[in-house]
């Protein structure tokens, strides 16, 4: 009798066990597909704000400015007036989503030097690699004669404009996706801070609990073995 009341009871053990990993690795995806949503919806202010200073360097004047003040950098020609404006753009962007994503989203609350720390480290990373291709991107469709003389009949201004809309979306969206796991994972992820021991709230403790819980009844049924 013993031996069966044993049995029944790692039996349930084990039960108990897999439900709390079923229903922890559950909402961990909800709330993972939820964050990634709410991160996207954010970063669309900063997103918007960019491309509107972003158009500036179309203008004449600029351009103009450009065809006399101009470097190369990475083996690429950037007109001094038009980069300028886009590292204002990328600069205001940032910032907007920094603080966006850090009050609204991930709402860390221990690690607010280390966070800008590292967001300063990995936006210049992927400013570095946008850098690299933003340009390419934007001159490969405005040299392209099915482009600007095909698709827009020889509108180069409006060429230029959707080329150089294009091209954002492309090095923004890469880093979107860069800069959500980052931020989860690295910058704003208060589970780095916590000591073991001390008091945490909120969805940090909920999820150290669970975690805890798992552990727990992952020890006892070695135990029992």
């Amino acid at each position: 009798m013993e031996d069966k009341n044993e049995l029944k009871q790692t039996e349930a053990v084990e039960e108990n066990g897999e439900a709390v990993k079923s229903d922890s690795s559950k909402k961990n995806t909800l709330k993972n597909l939820l964050q990634l949503v709410i991160f996207i919806l954010l970063s669309m202010a900063g997103f918007i704000v960019q491309m509107i200073i972003e158009q500036i360097s179309l203008a004449k004047s600029v351009k103009e400015f450009d065809a006399v003040n101009n470097f190369i950098m990475f083996g690429i020609k950037y007109g001094v007036g038009s980069f300028i404006i886009s590292m204002i753009a990328i600069f205001i962007c940032k910032v907007i989503n920094f603080v966006l994503h850090r009050k609204v989203l991930f709402k860390p609350r221990s690690n607010l030097a280390f966070g800008i720390a590292m967001y300063v480290v990995f936006s210049v990373v992927l400013w570095l690699g946008s850098v690299s291709i933003k340009q390419p991107i934007e001159q490969a469709f405005v040299n392209a004669d099915w482009w600007t003389n095909g698709l827009f009949k020889g509108n180069e201004e409006s060429a230029a404009g959707v080329a150089n809309f294009l091209a954002v979306m492309v090095y923004s969206t890469a880093d979107l996706i860069i800069m959500f796991f980052a931020e989860k994972f690295l910058i704003m992820n208060d589970k780095l801070f916590v000591k073991k021991g001390e008091a945490v709230d909120g969805e940090v403790a909920e999820e150290i609990a669970a975690d805890s819980v798992v552990e727990v009844k992952e020890d006892e049924k070695k135990d029992e073995e």
